[in-house]
């Protein structure tokens, strides 16, 4: 078997005619051969530099680094002729992805990529092993035509670990369109450097089988379709013919889709124009059948984009004026399905779509956050120079569209540019699923997870009222808005610094002592300054948070995919110390003795408390704690303490996708201080929410102002319901979230919420009399990650 794949791959590495002439010399070229075992951390870095010293056709580095700090290696290897003018061919491919210039004439980059689910090593070792082939072959041929770039690990920590998820305990297959990680910020800047023709995205999964694409519905409309006939007409056919004369089982055309722009696959195809596609070998299979099948397909994309370099050239450079072309006209992209004979469930509306904007005064920080997202791949932004009359203006959450003037600052982006199939994709309201079947969640529009006040422009703006988009950063004052979590993060490093902080209720501005100097901190977070002091600011103490302990994946066992993200949203975006308390800490009177201020409770499974610790965690609370939990867990664990009065059930519809749902907040309670009358929470079959007591934070509105940014069905239940609760508990307070406002690191909009929380004052009622609880047999959790492979 094993000689038959060398066979196979070595005709599919052989250009056509391949001249005798040497490729420079291979002279003290180490090689590398796969082992019974993946090969380290470190012996994959050694490798890599290695073989840059000594080849004259290999250039490696370091993209960045985990977030546990290890090495993110890649390898740039081509002809010596291609990699002395290496700078010049990257140029005219961002040139051609910018609308400036052609790629065609020169060579196609082609990434290969390995190993974001660190527990998935197989595509790894092959990356190695067909690097060190090219680095060592005796032909040019094939690398004039290329520039071909290795990743070989995506996510070190996870190998080093063996887990599918990284240090942080995020699944980095799923965080490309938000990079809230550093090991997705270091890869997309390199592929911003080196924009790829294709992009192969390598994985495995059950069974014993190969997938590669085509791929299956749902794909989104605004993935180009020169990407897609790449795939279809050149490199998939070429694949289905390897893999036949190989004599080695595949499947394709089902399985994976190319919607959701959390993925590789996905994301490459619509922000890059590559084609995008993820290779899927089964992880029942020896390690050494696992790395010949995805050293033979990556040998196959190579020789098949090598092949048709010119004409997939061409397409791709035209993909662009295309997509320029469209923004300028207002015309989006229209869905269809793949497979014959099925109809478009959610059709794109007809309606031109000219740009897409967002206030610039409110939620400043987090406006921001975005603008610099976009940017940093490519997308350009700007803001108006003066208040602009829109015609035609769709607030987000708000049907139909009508006339509306957007003060001067305002951030607008616009899809006349080559990148309007990415703005779109990130921008828009709804992704307009063409089927309703979904792998994943079934919308991500970063203006909804963000909770900014914004919409969709769709009728033409006057010419000229576009300026550069500039960001004021920080500055000197007495204030500064709290409408943000930007804001919220600044006032935790100040609270954290000692500064006496103090807060306006209702309108969340925060007040600075007398004479402090707070420029620095608010530059870091995008935060402006307020000259003029608010009345009537409520002092508040830093926040001292506990995160309990024990939370796990019913499916694996491992830490739940929630308690990861919220300790992640904790510690690394709000700069909080947290501490992790088990029951016997709780059962001990931790949280007094600790002087904790609040605990957070995520979703998971749980063993079930005991009777001490919830008595100890209901007397802190109405000592003046907060007690902050989410979904099934979070809501199970108030109750078990009766620390609240709310009720739940199950939700309608437990394999409902992930959408953006609209909420009506109440910003008269603490938890939503600063914000609108209007937001959105990111829902994933959540628990429905029914309060007894206390205040309705963020209610789903009944009837027809329910509003659902994305695919939804069996919503029924939900209307009308709770999405966040806060109910005063003696001297302190439980707040409950039906969903989890950490999704991911998605969501700023609801994380602010969180930061609220933390941050309320307490209630001031006196200490009531503790009620019995109630020992739960355990807590649950109705939602975990689905392993996508």
């Amino acid at each position: 078997m094993r000689a038959a794949f060398a066979a196979v791959v070595a005709l599919a590495l052989a250009p056509a005619g391949a001249s005798a002439a040497t490729c420079g010399s291979t002279a003290g070229v180490p090689a590398f051969a796969p082992g019974a075992q993946p090969a380290g951390d470190e012996a994959i870095s050694a490798y890599l530099d290695a073989v840059g010293r000594a080849s004259t056709r290999v250039i490696s580095g370091v993209a960045g680094t985990s977030v546990e700090g290890r090495p993110l290696p890649y390898a740039v290897v081509s002809s010596p002729h291609n990699l002395a003018r290496l700078g010049t061919i990257a140029a005219r491919a961002r040139a051609s992805r910018q609308g400036r210039g052609r790629a065609a004439g020169g060579p196609a980059i082609v990434w290969l990529a390995a190993g974001v689910h660190g527990n998935e090593p197989s595509g790894t070792d092959a990356d190695l092993q067909l690097l060190s082939e090219l680095a060592r072959g005796t032909s040019c041929e094939m690398l004039d035509r290329l520039v071909v770039v290795f990743m070989p690990v995506q996510n070190p920590d996870g190998r080093a670990a063996n887990t599918r998820m990284s240090g942080a305990g995020f699944d980095l297959n799923r965080d490309w369109f938000a990079r809230t990680q550093p090991e997705t910020a270091a890869k997309l800047d390199l592929l911003v450097r080196y924009p790829p023709v294709a992009f192969a995205d390598q994985h495995e999964e059950g069974g014993a089988s190969f997938f590669f694409p085509p791929d299956t519905d749902p794909v989104h409309h605004e993935v180009p379709s020169a990407a897609l006939r790449a795939i279809s007409a050149t490199i998939g056919p070429a694949l289905r013919e390897a893999f036949t004369r190989a004599g080695v089982p595949f499947v394709t055309g089902t399985g994976y889709d190319l919607f959701f722009m959390g993925y590789g696959d996905s994301a490459t195809t619509t922000l890059f124009g590559a084609a995008g596609m993820t290779f899927e070998k089964g992880a029942d299979a020896p390690f050494g059948e696992k790395v010949a099948q995805h050293h033979l397909a990556a040998a196959t994309l190579l020789r098949a984009v090598a092949a048709h370099r010119a004409a997939l050239l061409r397409a791709w450079d035209r993909s662009w004026r295309q997509a320029l072309d469209e923004g300028r006209r207002g015309t989006l992209e229209p869905n269809t399905t793949q497979a014959r004979g099925i109809p478009v469930d959610v059709r794109v509306p007809r309606t031109h779509t000219y740009a897409y904007a967002w206030r610039g005064d409110v939620a400043a920080a987090d406006g921001v956050r975005l603008a610099g997202r976009l940017r940093s791949v490519g997308v350009r932004v700007n803001r108006l120079r003066r208040a602009v009359s829109v015609r035609a203006f769709h607030a987000y959450g708000i049907p139909g569209a009508r006339r509306r003037t957007l003060p001067a600052g305002t951030w607008v982006v616009t899809l006349a540019q080559t990148q309007k199939h990415w703005v779109e994709a990130i921008l828009g309201e709804d992704p307009y699923a063409a089927v309703p079947y979904f792998y994943d969640v079934a919308s991500w529009s970063n203006p909804l997870l963000m909770g900014l006040d914004g919409g969709a422009i769709r009728s033409r703006l006057p010419s000229g009222v576009l300026g550069p988009g500039v960001v004021a950063r920080g500055g000197a004052g007495s204030a500064f808005p709290g409408d943000a979590e930007g804001s919220a993060e600044a006032a935790l490093e100040l609270l954290g610094r000692g500064v006496a902080l103090a807060r306006v209720p209702r309108t969340g501005e925060f007040v600075l002592p007398a004479g402090t100097d707070a420029t620095a901190v608010l530059a870091a977070h995008s935060v402006p300054a307020l000259a003029a002091v608010p009345a009537g600011a409520v002092a508040l103490r830093a926040p001292k948070v506990a995160l309990l302990a024990a939370l796990t994946d019913p499916a694996n066992g491992l830490p739940s995919a929630s308690s990861q993200w919220a300790r992640w949203l904790l510690e690394r975006r709000l700069g909080l110390t947290v501490d992790v308390l088990g029951d016997a800490d709780l059962a001990a009177g931790r949280l007094v003795d600790g002087g904790y201020t609040a605990l957070v409770v995520a979703d998971g499974s749980a063993p079930a408390p005991s009777a001490a610790a919830l008595a100890a965690v209901q007397a802190w609370v109405r000592a003046g704690g907060t007690f902050a939990g989410w979904r099934g867990a979070g809501i199970a664990y108030a109750q078990g303490a009766a620390i609240t009065t709310a009720t739940s059930a199950a939700p309608e519809d437990p394999q409902a996708p992930g959408v953006s749902l609209g909420v009506q907040l109440d910003p008269a309670d603490p938890v939503a201080w600063g914000e609108r009358g209007q937001g959105f929470a990111f829902a994933a079959a959540d628990p429905v929410l029914h309060a007894a007591g206390g205040t309705v934070v963020a209610r789903y509105p009944a009837g027809a102002a329910f509003f659902a940014g994305g695919y939804a069905a069996g919503t029924g239940r939900l209307r009308g319901t709770a999405a966040v609760i806060d109910e005063p508990i003696g001297a302190g307070r439980t707040v409950l979230f039906a969903f989890d406002p950490a999704f991911r690191g998605y969501t700023e909009g609801t994380e602010r919420l969180v930061a609220n929380a933390l941050l309320a004052p307490p209630t001031g009622a006196a200490p009531a009399r503790a009620r019995p609880v109630r020992v739960a047999r355990s807590i649950v959790a109705p939602f975990s990650e689905e392993p996508r492979p």
